[in-house]
């Protein structure tokens, strides 16, 4: 997994990895790397310290969070604070 990181660390990209990627560990690399990322949380992750980001609220939004927490768990706690948005899910069936 580092070696790949390590390929594919550019910063004018944004990774975007599967919540099967979620690790303290690999967090605090691309952090340290300035890699910009998105990972889905697992839904047990664990949030702490957290600080609201102030932000306009937009009706059809469906953003219901905007803050910024250390993650992981006290032995495995991210070394910086990290943005997490929150979404509401849009469930959306296409009739064909």
């Amino acid at each position: 997994m580092d070696q790949l990181l390590n390929s594919w660390s550019i910063l004018r990209f944004i990774m975007v990895e599967n919540r099967a990627y979620f690790k303290i560990k690999s967090i605090n690399q691309l952090t340290e790397d300035h890699q910009k990322f998105v990972i889905q949380m697992k839904e047990n992750s664990e949030i702490f310290r957290p600080h609201s980001l102030q932000r306009l609220k937009q009706d059809a939004s469906t953003v219901t969070g905007d803050n910024t927490y250390q993650l992981g768990t006290e032995q495995s706690r991210s070394m910086k604070r990290q943005r997490v948005v929150f979404f509401r899910t849009i469930m959306a069936m296409r009739c064909v």
